[in-house]
């Protein structure tokens, strides 16, 4: 059985964010005149993903993960969550803009992309500690190939003869990347985001971090 201590807070940390940047301060602001970034940018190697970073960010979501009694209720926690969250942002309007907590003015759309993006991981993570084979949506597959790998997308991952969770994988350090996946993989114009670790044969670019850190 899966450990809830090692589940619920990544989970947890997935709730803090959406609660955060979506059903507070972030959507009630008045909205930036025009975007800055991108959320292939928003992954861009600085203090937001250094380990003061993570450690703050982490203990909230130990917390929060405590507090439910059961997982029947921290389940209830989560839909209510995301449903809420749902809500609030679909009667935004087209081309709204918002400010991260870390002061980036992004369109809603890239910045539930990036939000998208660590869903996915954290999936991934959910479902080995409960060994279960992981899948996306086709929709979230589609969204996260296309931000790693560009508009050209579904050929990329059909030469790489990877599966969208494997690529996933491979590309967040979950799974062992060798010198010649990293050479086939920049080769096709993939994206590294950084969250705080470099693939093995390209010690100059970096890549989404550990479980720990995405």
């Amino acid at each position: 059985m899966a450990d809830k201590i090692t589940l619920r807070p990544v989970t947890a940390d997935d709730l803090d964010v959406w609660e955060r940047e979506f059903d507070g301060p972030e959507l009630d602001a008045p909205a930036p005149d025009e975007p800055e970034i991108s959320a292939a940018e928003y992954y861009r190697p600085d203090d937001r993903f250094s380990t003061r970073s993570n450690d703050t960010r982490i203990a909230p979501a130990r917390d929060r993960a405590a507090r439910s009694a059961d997982g029947a209720a921290f389940a209830g926690d989560f839909a209510a969550t995301w449903q809420r969250v749902d809500r609030l942002c679909r009667v935004q309007p087209a081309g709204r803009t918002v400010r991260t907590r870390h002061g980036d003015a992004m369109l809603l759309s890239e910045f539930l992309l990036a939000r998208v993006v660590e869903v996915a991981a954290h999936g991934v993570d959910l479902a080995d500690a409960l060994g279960h084979e992981p899948w996306l949506t086709p929709s979230a597959g589609d969204a996260v190939t296309e931000l790693l790998l560009g508009t050209e997308h579904v050929a990329a991952t059909e030469e790489l003869g990877w599966s969208r969770t494997r690529l996933l994988r491979k590309v967040t350090g979950r799974e062992p990347l060798d010198e010649a996946g990293a050479e086939q993989i920049e080769r096709l114009g993939l994206r590294w985001l950084a969250l705080g670790r470099v693939p093995p044969a390209k010690r100059s670019r970096p890549v989404v971090g550990s479980p720990r850190e995405c």
